[in-house]
Parts: C-alpha cells; sequence; structure tokens
C-alpha cells in the first residue's frame, strides 16, 4: 500500500453563514488526490429559528450523512462520528444544506492527507 508523499496537516473550518433554502454550503473541499478526515461537525443556530439541515459529501453524486436533522432555535448539533472523504482525479466536497433560510455558525475539525 502506498502511502501519502505530499504534505497533511489538521485544520479548523469556521463560518457564519446565512444559508438560503435549496442551497448547500461548502464545508470543506478535498482538491484532487487528497483525503480529508473529518473529527467533528459543530453547528449552531444563531437566528432564533428551529432548522432542519442536511450533511453531505458531494463528489459527482450527494453521499447524505444525515438528513432531517432537527436544529432548535440557539442550540447545538455536535456530529463527532469520524468520517473519510476524497476522490482521486477530482474534487469532492463537505456540504451543509437547510430546508429553510437560516443564519448557522459552523465548525469543522479535519486533517488533510496530500496523496499527489
Amino acid at each position: 500500500m502506498a502511502y501519502p508523499s505530499g504534505n497533511g496537516s489538521e485544520r479548523l473550518a469556521y463560518a457564519a453563514d446565512v444559508l438560503s433554502a435549496g442551497t448547500a454550503a461548502d464545508m470543506v473541499v478535498a482538491a484532487a488526490d487528497t483525503i480529508v478526515t473529518v473529527k467533528s461537525i459543530i453547528l449552531c443556530e444563531m437566528g432564533g429559528v428551529a432548522e432542519t439541515f442536511t450533511l453531505k459529501v458531494n463528489d459527482g453524486s450527494d453521499r447524505i450523512l444525515c438528513t432531517g436533522q432537527n436544529l432548535s432555535a440557539y442550540d447545538t448539533f455536535v456530529w463527532n462520528d469520524i468520517f473519510v472523504f476524497g476522490k482521486t482525479g477530482g474534487t469532492s466536497t463537505l456540504k451543509l444544506a437547510t430546508s429553510s433560510a437560516a443564519t448557522i455558525h459552523w465548525y469543522v475539525s479535519y486533517i488533510v492527507q496530500d496523496w499527489s
């Protein structure tokens, strides 16, 4: 089995997003020939309105991680199950989508490994 020949690093992504209904925010983008290991995701509802959201990975097709998840007003959701995504020769993206317009702050802790 081959080992990564490029660089790797641990990172934290943060955004304070106002999401539109029917659109998805890019949380983490894995460049071609990289693997992303997501350690945790924290979502905080900041608009004072209960929301429903979906987490997915898109590598040309949507791969649903969770869907129809409720997030109460001013509540926090924590995903602490480690998972890995990436694609040889193309990008893949961790996305957050809501069923209605929403104000959500999110944090993603992840490790990037470069296989190029």
